[in-house]
């Protein structure tokens, strides 16, 4: 490092009094200056990921979330104890997948009328209610974001409440075939059964996210107009597949046939 001193100026004093600029120093060094910028610090906004989870937990424990869980794990109950008398009673000529496909039809049935009608509630107040608006904004996030938050979260709720029960089922029948045909059968369900719950937890989950966020309160009056009035209508003309509830369940029947587990006693 190369050090240049500078003499100081005729009739300068060696001291320099109080207040002097500094900026021009007498002793140079042969090292480039960096500007040091001092900036306010950023804070970064809560990950999507977590408030999903927050937003889905606090879906949970809303009272028809919970009434979806018991509903849907006493169908799922039912529908296994007929599982097992019907091995009992035919015996190892038993045949399940008609059993399990009316079993999946009853818990979208008892989710949507449960879990989507919650989640079309005001959630945005309820949200505002107990300061999560509040909470998420200190942390750097925007309202749109938890709004985006509680719509995934009312997709996985849903979708998890049709898939994990009957994919217990559907492993239960797969225990209770007498036959590896027979099971082989059961198994190739699994596949439909879980792109049936995926397709009513994103569909039912968009639709009943949206009606809160234009409908606010009236949101549960708003998804039933949005659900069950197209299809009334469409069952009245002979084509039910033109509404919500309709093009799923069509949805589901066409994965069966494509894989071949479906339509068989």
């Amino acid at each position: 490092m190369r050090v240049m001193v500078q003499p100081l100026p005729t009739g300068a004093s060696e001291r320099e009094p109080v207040g002097t600029d500094h900026t021009h120093a007498a002793v140079s060094v042969g090292v480039p200056h960096t500007p040091v910028s001092v900036g306010v610090p950023h804070t970064p906004g809560p990950r999507p990921r977590v408030l999903v989870a927050l937003s889905r937990a606090r879906l949970r424990r809303a009272t028809g979330a919970r009434a979806g869980r018991v509903l849907a794990g006493a169908t799922a109950l039912g529908f296994a104890i007929i599982a097992v008398v019907l091995r009992v009673a035919d015996g190892q000529s038993a045949r399940f997948s008609g059993l399990v496909e009316q079993a999946v039809r009853s818990l979208a049935f008892v989710v949507s009328a449960t879990v989507a009608f919650t989640a079309a509630d005001d959630r945005e107040s309820l949200d505002r209610e107990d300061g999560i608006d509040t909470l998420v904004s200190l942390r750097g996030g925007a309202a749109d974001v938890l709004a985006q938050a509680r719509a995934a979260a009312a997709m996985l709720e849903i979708t998890l409440a049709i898939a994990v029960p009957a994919l217990l089922l559907t492993a239960l029948t797969v225990v209770l075939a007498g036959s590896a045909l027979v099971a082989l059968r059961q198994v190739a369900m699994s596949l439909p059964i879980a792109i049936f719950a995926v397709a009513c937890g994103v569909t039912l989950g968009f639709v009943a996210s949206t009606c809160n966020r234009l409908a606010g309160r009236r949101g549960r009056w708003l998804l039933a107009a949005v659900l069950l009035g197209p299809w009334l209508l469409a069952d009245l003309a002979g084509n039910g597949a033109w509404s919500i509830p309709g093009a799923l369940d069509a949805l589901f029947s066409f994965t069966l046939r494509l894989l071949g587990g479906g339509g068989r006693p």
